[in-house]
This record gives C-alpha cells, sequence and structure tokens, in this order.
C-alpha cells in the first residue's frame, strides 16, 4: 500500500503522460516554427506541411535513440531521465518512451490545423500553434491507463549509430479499375 508521501500508481502514469505530452509539444512546436522561419505562413499553413514535417521528425528521433544510448545530450538526458524515474509497474525504458513520443508527434503532425491561427506575426502564431498542439495532446491523455512499462519478456539492444530505426513517410494512393493502389507500387 502507498504511504502518503509516495504518489499512486494513477499519479505516476499521469506524470509521466504530462511529461510526454510536454516533450512532444516541444518537438512539434519546434518544427513548426522551423518551417514557419524556413517556408514562411503561406507554406506552414498548408496541406503540405506533414510532408516538409516528416523527414525532420524521423531524423530528429533516429538521433534521439542514438543520442539516448550514448548519453551525449545533455538536454535529452534531463527529459528522459525525469521519465524514466518514474515508478511505473514495470521498467520504464528510454527507449520504450521514444517510441510513445514518436507515435505522439506523428499523430500531433496529422492532426495540425493552423492555417487559420498562422498570421505574419511569428510569436504570435507559434503561441497559437502551442495551444493547439497541446489540445491535440490532450485527446490522448487516455493513454495514461495504458503507461505500466515493459513487459517482462521485453528486451532492448542498443542500436548502431547510423542504422534507422524510424522510417516515416506519406503513403499515396491512386484509384484505379481494381481499386485503390499505392503509388510506388503503380505500374504502366
Amino acid at each position: 500500500m502507498n504511504t502518503p508521501t509516495e504518489p499512486s500508481d494513477l499519479q505516476n502514469r499521469t506524470r509521466l503522460f504530462d511529461l510526454l505530452s510536454e516533450f512532444t509539444a516541444n518537438v512539434v512546436l519546434d518544427m513548426v516554427s522551423n518551417a514557419y522561419r524556413t517556408f514562411g505562413k503561406v507554406i506552414t499553413s498548408g496541406d503540405a506541411l506533414p510532408q516538409l514535417l516528416l523527414p525532420v521528425a524521423e531524423s530528429y528521433f533516429n538521433n534521439c535513440v542514438y543520442s539516448a544510448q550514448s548519453r551525449d545530450d545533455e538536454y535529452l538526458n534531463g527529459v528522459f531521465d525525469k521519465m524514466t524515474a518514474i515508478k511505473l509497474d514495470n521498467t520504464n525504458h528510454v527507449v520504450d518512451l521514444i517510441n510513445l513520443t514518436v507515435m505522439l508527434t506523428l499523430n500531433c503532425i496529422y492532426a495540425l490545423e493552423i492555417r487559420d491561427v498562422l498570421t505574419d506575426d511569428y510569436l504570435t502564431s507559434m503561441k497559437a500553434v502551442k495551444g493547439h498542439v497541446e489540445a491535440i495532446l490532450r485527446r490522448y491523455k487516455g493513454l495514461i491507463s495504458d503507461l505500466r512499462g515493459c513487459a517482462s519478456d521485453h528486451i532492448h539492444v542498443d542500436i548502431p549509430r547510423g542504422e534507422k530505426i524510424f522510417t516515416f513517410s506519406v503513403d499515396k494512393f491512386t484509384q484505379t479499375e481494381k481499386g485503390p493502389v499505392k503509388l510506388s507500387h503503380l505500374s504502366m
């Protein structure tokens, strides 16, 4: 039984979700900010934003895994050390937390509806985007009940630097007489 000073399992899972959400919001906001500064308001508010952000996200999260393994990034060490320090039912491993962050980030990228909140003022735009991203992340608060840590048979292995762990792409389809066909598989 928990002592009065020991947080409950629900409090621990809630705290972990809050940290995952905060980190995810920062990652997505940083990517949108860079897109805004690089491509401007019109391109960043357009339908091509996910295609612009996916390669950045892929590179970032692959590097997150390498940095977590080597512990060569002070910022990431701090973020993930806070998360892994939270007591769950089972071991709380950094690579699993990165996987959760990837899932949340990709869902945010595809749910972004920022066309109407981007203005010519950078700071105002980023405040609006931050609020939007935080609202998207609140939709996933139900994940709290699933945050239990690694299964007992779950094994983690180090990934050699340079080996891709994540590959993100947008599948495009076209309608043919036989139904939808992935464009990468279309032959004439």
